[in-house]
Formats: C-alpha cells, structure tokens, sequence
C-alpha cells in the first residue's frame, strides 16, 4: 500500500506527532523547573550566609532573599515537580514511542500486522486505541495540530527503508547524540561536585588553623550548594542514561550488521528482524521511564 493512501495510518501517525509533542512540553518544563530549584537552593544559601556577614540593612535584605529562596524550594518541588508531573511526562513519551512503534511494524508487515490490508488496518486502529485509552486522563495535555502542519508518516515501504528511517536514525542519530549529551553533563556535575569539595575543604582547613571564623561560616554554604547540584544531576540520571543509550545504541547496530550479514533473508525473517529492533527500543523506553520516575529525591535537607 502507498503511503498517504492509508487513512488509518495516518491518523495514527497524526495521533504519535500529537503525543509526542505533548510530551516534549511536559520535559520543557521539567526541566525548566529543575533549573530554577537548583539556582534558588544555591541563592538561598549564599544570600543567607552572606546577610550574617553584612551588617545593617543589606545585611537584612539579603537575609530575607535568601530566606525566601530556601523557602521556594520545597514549594517548587511540590507544585511544580511533583511525582504526578513526572509520571505525566513519561506516560505521554511512552504512548508516543508506543504508537510509533506500531506504525513501524505495520509498515514492514511484521507481527502482529501479518495478513490482509483490512485485518491489518482493523488491528492498527485497534492498537491505537487501547495505548490512548490507557492514558485517556492525559488527552487533556495534547496539543491541536493544524492541518497543514501534520505530518506524513515515514515513507518506509521494506525492511531497507526501515532500516534507513528507523535503525540508522535511531542508532547513529537520536542515542548518538543523547549518549554526547549525558557524557557531557555528567563530566559538568562531576566538575562541579570536585571543585565544591575542593572549596569547602579548603574554607574548613583555613578556618580550623587560622581561626577565621566568617570563611568558617561559608562551609556548609559550600556543603548545601554542592548537595543542590547532586540532586540536580540524579534528576538528569546523566550516568545511567548514558549507559543505557549507549547500550541501546549498539545493540541496533548489531542487529543491524547481523542483518546485512545473513542475506538474503526471507520474509518472515525480515519481519523477525523488525520486531527485535522494535524489542530494544521498547526496553529501553520502559527503562527510561523506570529512570525517570525516581528522578525527584526533593531538595537537599
């Protein structure tokens, strides 16, 4: 079947771009909200330190900044990070990827999409329906999509074009750049964590032999920071999400050249193919969601 002539197909890839849309909001402001709690945890307690140290009325205003900056950090976690916000974001990425897979399996013709054009199409819509009603308390969260702006699903018509539209993007592409990204975030936080204990160590021994009781004071400051980058980094799961894409990654590609080497394959070994790419992926999304929904431990104490 041509694509663009399937009108369930389209609907389903439609209904994936409006899930994944959804969801790419729901990680925007995670992360936005992630960032303002780490920079009003650092705020707070320099602003507070640093009122004890200045006398008269600066001394009091910066007193009350940082007052109210420790303040909104158990705010910011409850209203705006709460686990329900968290597992809202996985479940619209998972139904996205979900629905994404199945129009992939469809395309190739792999199980559970074997047989006749409209068995193949009732099963599709099927599927689509069971992933949506799920979640059906979270189609409140899908955006609108003009018309003109929806789009055409992928133009894989074999398992080659499969391969180029799924399996090259996915491996070379999309977890290439995630396993860059986490491995530089992660080098950042432990940079961070390293100069922070360097600094409160240095500030504890100069304080200890010199008696300077106002750098003294500046420890814990030290020690309450270097604890808001830590939670903020285990939000991230920088090293575990750098693991697991990478893992993910090449695992596609091995499935990818194993393919390559056994050809030709028939049919029905094609369509094994497809579902074990299909099987990776699905994994590590259920593990990326497991990741995620215990990424909130809440501010340092």
């Amino acid at each position: 079947m041509t694509v663009g002539t399937d009108p369930v197909l389209e609907q389903t890839w439609h209904a994936q771009r409006r899930w994944s849309l959804a969801a790419s909001t729901a990680k925007a402001s995670v992360q936005r909200w992630r960032l303002v709690r780490l920079v009003l945890g650092v705020a707070g307690a320099i602003s507070v330190t640093a009122g004890t140290q200045v006398s008269g009325d600066p001394g009091k205003v910066l007193s009350l900044i940082g007052a109210l900056c420790v303040g909104l950090v158990p705010l910011v976690t409850s209203l705006r990070l709460p686990p329900a916000r968290i597992e809202a974001w996985t479940r619209l990425r998972s139904v996205s990827e979900g629905l994404k897979s199945e129009v992939y399996l469809y395309l190739t013709v792999s199980d559970p999409y074997a047989g006749a054009g409209a068995e193949r199409r009732a099963r599709l819509s099927a599927r689509r329906a069971c992933f949506e009603d799920e979640a059906s308390e979270l189609l409140g969260l899908l955006p609108s999509l003009d018309p003109a702006e929806q789009p055409a699903p992928p133009a894989v018509h074999d398992v080659d074009g499969y391969v180029r539209e799924r399996i090259d993007v996915q491996a070379d592409g999309y977890y290439r750049t995630q396993v860059s990204r986490m491995r530089r975030g992660l080098a950042r936080i432990q940079f961070a964590e390293f100069v922070l204990a360097l600094t409160g160590m240095a500030l504890a021994a100069v304080a200890g032999t010199v008696g300077g009781g106002r750098l003294g004071a500046w420890v814990p400051v030290v020690t309450t920071v270097s604890a808001s980058v830590m939670v903020y980094g285990y939000g991230v799961r920088y090293q575990e999400n750098l693991i697991s894409f990478a893992r993910t990654a090449e695992q596609l590609r091995r499935l990818r050249d194993d393919r390559v080497a056994r050809m030709p394959l028939d049919p029905a070994e094609e369509a094994r193919f497809v579902e074990r790419c299909e099987n990776v992926i699905s994994i590590e999304t259920q593990g990326w969601m497991a990741r995620a929904a215990h990424a909130d431990p809440g501010p340092p104490q």
